[in-house]
This record gives C-alpha cells, structure tokens and sequence, in this order.
C-alpha cells in the first residue's frame, strides 16, 4: 500500500507506531532522521535517473512544470518524461514550495536556483 506523507507526518506516524507497539527500534527517529533518509532515497533515484538518461536508446526527454496551491501554500512541480524500452515514463521530479509571486523572473531564478 502506498501512502504519501511529508516528512513531518513520517515521523509523527514512525512515533505513534512506536508508543502502541512498544518497538525500542523505532526510538529515536525524529524530523532530522526522516531528512536524512529522504535524501539519501532522493539522491539514489537521481543517480538511476542519470543512468537511464545516459542509456543508447534515450534521445530526448522533456522537463514539465506544473504550480499549484495546497493549504495555502503554493508548489512548483518539476516532472521529467523519458521515452525508454517503448514506454513512457512521467517522473516527478521535485516539488518545491513557492513563496514568492508568480512571476516569469522568479520563476525562472527558483528553476535555475533549483537546476544548478
């Protein structure tokens, strides 16, 4: 089953877990630990994403941004798509929280901030 869950509500559910069942080995995981797992899965996936974009048979691909607002907050979304192996395949990228005005020049100083 999947489940999607910022890393704040991860560890607040890790932490619950732990209190009902009683399991030592969860002690101890918090917001910072929860971060660092993210981001050692993220830069993983980055590096497969490398790997696939340097396979023979891959001669473009295309990057989509996409905004929307949730809870008040605004999120850009950066979605790559890659043809490979006869299929399709429509990535997200990243999502990043948007705080400034939509502006084409902020928009495209946080793409450029974000891509290098």
């Amino acid at each position: 089953m999947l489940v999607d869950l910022s890393f704040r509500q991860t560890s607040t559910v890790i932490g619950q877990r732990k209190d009902v069942f009683g399991n030592g080995k969860l002690v101890g995981l918090n917001n910072h630990e929860v971060g660092k797992m993210v981001r050692v899965n993220v830069g993983a996936n980055l590096q497969v994403l490398s790997d696939v974009l340097n396979y023979h048979d891959v001669w473009a691909f295309s990057l989509a941004d996409d905004g929307s607002t949730r809870q008040g907050v605004s999120f850009f979304d950066v979605r790559i798509r890659i043809y490979v192996g006869g299929r399709l395949f429509n990535i997200h990228l990243v999502v990043v929280p948007f705080y400034d005005r939509h502006s084409v020049v902020n928009i495209y100083k946080m793409i450029c901030k974000l891509l290098n």
